[in-house]
């Protein structure tokens, strides 16, 4: 062999040592789900009041509705964002839906917060 060649002989030999220890890995560390691109809009454990009535790609929202936010899950899949909310009423989770090609701004227009009011105030 020449020179050249056996750089070209390590260099693969490298690369296939380096696939197996991946694979290998990869295997003990099973898999991960992916993260959605985008940050969400609401806070884990806020209530959110819907503003219209619309229906969303899985599931029916009424206008005045108050829901719970929990979490967030992305599909590389179907590029989709799926947000998660608790009804208090009937204890279902709600799932509002965005597209990766959808503007994520529409939930100013869906949604508001509910802002907690303060109790009354108290003498000591």
């Amino acid at each position: 062999m020449t020179s050249g060649t056996t750089w070209i002989a390590v260099a693969v030999a490298f690369c296939l040592v380096l696939f197996a220890f991946n694979s290998i890995i990869g295997r003990f560390q099973g898999p991960s789900a992916p993260r959605p691109w985008r940050r969400s809009p609401f806070k884990v454990g806020r209530s959110y009041r819907v503003l219209q009535t619309f229906q969303a790609m899985r599931d029916a929202f009424t206008a005045g509705e108050i829901l719970v936010y929990r979490s967030q899950a992305y599909s590389l899949y179907d590029g989709v964002t799926g947000y998660f909310f608790d009804s208090p009423t009937d204890g279902r989770t709600r799932a509002w839906d965005v597209s990766d090609d959808e503007d994520l701004a529409a939930w100013k227009v869906l949604f508001e917060e509910v802002v907690p009011t303060p109790g009354p105030l108290t003498q000591k």
